[in-house]
């Protein structure tokens, strides 16, 4: 099973790069948010197309292994802590296969997708510091930091996408408020999900696009 899966990897990096492409000066959007709202196109009313068909370039958000990443770093102090040693062993010792896959997958990939490897958590966790504390639920600290970096790699817009009105999702959008004063006041596009279509998202996005576009050719092309 190993094996294949290796295998089966290998021949969907050499499809994808099979795929024809051609170089367009496009804004990139960065995505943030819930991450099954950010990898499903069905709850994010395929945003991504969307931001396509205007014009844009974007880059995912969170998935469930920018998570696994955080978790697997600091789950063993958070159980030892607890005085749990069994579980802290146990997740301690899980690190190493797992980082082991991550680095190995990213290396099959490194030539192709540079931009996508996942950071370390102390990265992630530098990265948000000036705007929130890792002490807080790990799905902020992604977001922020996830945010952050967007816009210092040259992106030109940040899209946040919320599902039912989050905690989680609306707690960052007041700290992405900072860092669009850190970076030349960068577009950033807040969309709740509630499973129904909305009847003003397509002006929304395309004023959102607009401003990035704008702010690409002001800030980011050279």
């Amino acid at each position: 099973m190993s094996g294949r899966f290796w295998e089966a990897l290998q021949q969907s990096a050499a499809a994808m790069d099979g795929i024809p492409t051609k170089n367009e000066d496009r804004p990139t959007i960065g995505i943030v948010g819930e991450f099954y709202t950010c990898m499903n196109s069905w709850a994010n009313n395929d945003i991504i197309r969307e931001f396509e068909r205007l014009g844009a370039e974007a880059r995912l958000g969170p998935t469930t292994t920018d998570y696994l990443v955080y978790f697997n770093e600091v789950y063993p102090e958070t159980h030892f802590a607890k005085r749990a040693y069994l579980s802290a062993l146990y997740y301690y010792v899980r690190r190493f296969p797992f980082m082991h896959w991550k680095r190995k997958i990213e290396g099959m990939m490194e030539d192709g997708l540079p931009d996508c490897r996942m950071p370390a958590v102390e990265d992630m966790v530098t990265l948000a510091a000036p705007y929130v504390t890792d002490n807080i639920d790990p799905v902020v600290t992604v977001n922020v930091a996830k945010a952050r970096d967007y816009a210092m790699r040259g992106c030109s817009g940040i899209a946040n996408l919320i599902v039912l009105n989050c905690l989680f999702g609306t707690l960052s959008t007041a700290i992405y408020r900072g860092i669009q004063k850190e970076h030349n006041r960068i577009p950033v596009l807040n969309m709740i999900y509630d499973g129904l279509q909305q009847t003003n998202a397509k002006t929304r996005i395309e004023a959102f696009v607009h401003q990035a576009k704008l702010y690409h050719e002001r800030y980011v092309t050279v």
